[in-house]
């Protein structure tokens, strides 16, 4: 099972589904999902990538949809992906 989020500043996002169709907060949409793809379409290059790997527990939302039991960690990977003119598309700490 994989839960999947993605961030994007506004208007990249909105560039993006502007010039190829794909539209980023539409999960279900489209078969083809690779970011790197669509952002290069768009005009961005990803320029510098780095991720951000750890485990932990998941809280019981996470644990009813993977219908994992209690005590079974998950994984958790955190990709942040840069340009060269922006500096990083991740979300704001919380």
């Amino acid at each position: 099972m994989l839960l999947h989020d993605q961030w994007l500043p506004g208007e990249v996002g909105a560039r993006i589904h502007s010039e190829t169709g794909y539209d980023p907060a539409d999960k279900d949409a489209h078969e083809r999902t690779d970011l790197y793809s669509f952002m290069r379409e768009a005009g961005y290059q990803p320029a510098q990538t780095t991720e951000r790997v750890s485990t932990r527990m998941p809280d019981p939302d996470e644990r009813d949809v993977m219908s994992i039991p209690p005590g079974v960690p998950v994984l958790i990977t955190l990709r942040t992906t840069r340009d060269a003119t922006r500096s990083s598309w991740k979300p704001a700490p919380s």
